[in-house]
């Protein structure tokens, strides 16, 4: 007759784990894996299908998964909330966040465990782009804002905020995808949008938007993205985080690497 004995009992959110030792030393399952609850911006659940960068996110967790065999929890939720949730513990994580020092005081981030952001463990690089109405004057050269004289519309808890408010220029926060920020500028409410210029670009391509909106040419920022954890958690599963932030920069590596050799061969 089987001896069983319950090693494990894990509930989080909206998910149970129960693990059954069968007669097996605690010692066995010192190094399984403790399911991970993330979440990341309900704002661009299309973008996170698409092909493009956030989509290969998507695929990046997904051969994770099958790679580490760890059990995750993947939700969508507004970005703000998002945070919030991991700063709570409500959230092991959240995919796909810029760093900043606000994020720092309660997520820990590939590196700064060993004192150094560790650049090379981020999920992609990404950046900024501002957007206008064509004919109109607001304009960005690099380093400051010209003709500009409101505040720049943005979508809320997003970095850039911070970006733009360190140059002294307000900022004003919208709820909703880039698209509600794209139609603020249609109607006259701000002069100027900071957008992820992934998102931006897709909906120039889009008739609402294609001849009466423009991009400037010159980002506002350019910054690496990551996956955070909650610094709690981080410090509880250390060696669980760690290789899981290198599994995924490898994968990132691969992923780069296979693209750029389509790239090659296509031009051949």
């Amino acid at each position: 007759m089987f001896f069983f004995r319950l090693a494990t009992l894990y509930q989080r959110g909206k998910f149970l784990v129960i693990v059954i030792c069968l007669g097996l030393p605690a010692s066995a399952f010192a190094a399984a894996w403790v399911p991970l609850s993330l979440c990341y911006d309900s704002a661009i659940t299309q973008v996170w299908s698409s092909d493009g960068q956030r989509g290969r996110l998507n695929r990046l967790f997904q051969m994770a998964q099958k790679k580490l065999n760890l059990p995750m929890l993947i939700e969508p939720l507004p970005w703000k909330r998002c945070l919030r949730d991991v700063s709570l513990g409500l959230k092991d994580g959240a995919i796909d966040a810029s760093f900043n020092e606000e994020r720092a005081a309660y997520a820990s981030f590939p590196g700064m465990a060993q004192g150094k952001l560790d650049i090379s463990r981020r999920l992609r690089n990404g950046a900024y782009a501002l957007y206008r109405v064509r004919g109109t004057k607001a304009d960005w050269n690099g380093k400051q804002f010209l003709n500009l004289t409101g505040p720049v519309a943005v979508q809320i808890g997003y970095s850039v905020i911070q970006d733009i408010n360190k140059l002294g220029i307000a900022t004003d926060e919208t709820p909703g995808g880039a698209e509600v920020v794209m139609r603020k500028l249609l109607a006259g409410r701000s002069q100027l949008a900071a957008l992820i210029s992934e998102e931006g670009d897709h909906l120039l391509q889009s008739q609402e938007f294609a001849e009466k909106i423009e991009r400037l040419p010159l980002p506002i920022v350019e910054k690496p993205y990551f996956l955070i954890v909650n610094t709690g958690f981080y410090h509880a599963h250390t060696a669980q985080i760690e290789q899981l932030w290198t599994t995924l920069a490898k994968l990132r590596e691969a992923s780069e690497q296979q693209a750029a050799r389509k790239k090659t061969a296509g031009r051949s």
